[in-house]
């Protein structure tokens, strides 16, 4: 899998959910903020999602997931480095620079 099979969430919404639920993490609200998930299929099948949370300057990483069928391939981290990349077009910096304030969801599964 490559980073350019990365993309915004459009239509997964049911398929986001599944795999959430599979992985054991709220999935209730997520239409709310499915517009900011990042999706990839890997042979027709979904296999990973991760979400941003924006609130103000202040952004929540939320529930990536990674399927068993696709761990240990590196697309965790790929997918971790794009919704990173993708933060600061949103208005959200995530940064350590003691400015701006990060907020991470601590359930972090597949990577």
């Amino acid at each position: 899998m490559n980073d350019s099979e990365i993309q915004l969430a459009t239509v997964e919404e049911e398929e986001i959910k599944r795999l959430l639920a599979a992985a054991g993490l709220p999935y209730d609200d997520i239409h709310m903020h499915l517009h900011n998930f990042l999706v990839a299929r890997h042979d027709d099948v979904f296999v990973v999602t991760v979400g941003l949370e924006i609130y103000g300057e202040l952004g929540l990483l939320r529930s990536l997931v990674v399927a068993s069928i696709s761990q240990g391939n590196g697309i965790g981290r790929m997918l971790y480095d794009r919704v990173m990349a993708y933060a600061p077009g949103q208005g959200t910096v995530f940064a350590h620079d003691n400015s701006r304030k990060v907020l991470w969801d601590t359930r972090i599964h597949g990577c």
